[in-house]
């Protein structure tokens, strides 16, 4: 009965790691989605329409969750493929703090793991986007600061 009570949970165990992976697939094209509809779009800072923003919030979620390990180079070539930067630059500019907070995590994670990235914010947060003025604390944001 012990031998099978192990299968069981192993079994078990697996079936959490594949739901796991089947979620981050998912979620991967969820960002991709959001990512080439911002390119197509213009890279707007704000979408209209509740069901949209909750995509997008989904979406940034997932995001911030997929750079915080910047050694892993498959999402850095699919984000600069998608001018994810534009993106991510202009929605510094949207009204939900929420939204302002991850885009600013996300890009914070791109300059954390890449000398050219760096760069790149550097030069397009100089050209429209004051992505260093984003950092600076205030009543509206009190807690981009200690997240970026």
């Amino acid at each position: 009965m012990g031998a099978r009570r192990t299968g069981i949970m192993l079994a078990a165990g697996a079936n959490v790691w594949r739901q796991l992976c089947k979620d981050r697939v998912q979620g991967w094209r969820l960002v991709m989605e959001m990512l080439a509809w911002l390119q197509q779009h213009n890279h707007p800072p704000t979408v209209s329409g509740s069901t949209h923003r909750l995509q997008q919030l989904v979406a940034l979620r997932y995001l911030m969750l997929f750079t915080q390990h910047p050694e892993d180079l498959q999402w850095r070539q699919s984000m600069i493929k998608l001018d994810c930067l534009k993106s991510l630059l202009a929605l510094t500019d949207n009204e939900n703090g929420a939204v302002v907070e991850m885009a600013l995590h996300i890009l914070a994670n791109h300059v954390l793991g890449d000398q050219q990235m760096k760069f790149a914010v550097n030069i397009g947060s100089r050209l429209g986007k004051s992505f260093l003025g984003k950092l600076d604390a205030d009543d509206k944001h009190p807690s981009i600061v200690r997240e970026a």
